[in-house]
């Protein structure tokens, strides 16, 4: 396991950082960083697959929770299911802005 920055934010001028909605962030006991990003997709980014700038708009958010299948998410795993659904359930019962 890599060590990471429990701070760290999207990249400067990447994402409008000033606003970001975080469902989940990195920390001791979380591996993962979901927030929205300006373009109304949500971001996934596990801490070990960070590289893959994952993102799903809200149709493959919907599919995955009908599905129960979070496989398509980079550094998923089957232990992380529960966390990884309601951070997605969260995200879409947010109003669009």
């Amino acid at each position: 396991m890599q060590p990471f920055d429990l701070d760290r934010l999207p990249p400067a001028g990447k994402y409008n950082d000033a606003k970001v909605m975080a469902y989940l962030r990195y920390s001791r006991t979380c591996e993962w960083y979901i927030f929205e990003r300006d373009d109304s997709r949500l971001a996934v980014w596990h801490r070990d697959f960070r590289s893959s700038d994952a993102s799903f708009d809200r149709v493959e958010v919907e599919s995955m929770l009908s599905a129960d299948s979070f496989l398509v998410v980079p550094g998923y795993r089957l232990d992380q299911k529960d966390i990884l659904r309601e951070a997605f359930q969260a995200w879409l019962q947010d109003p669009v802005a």
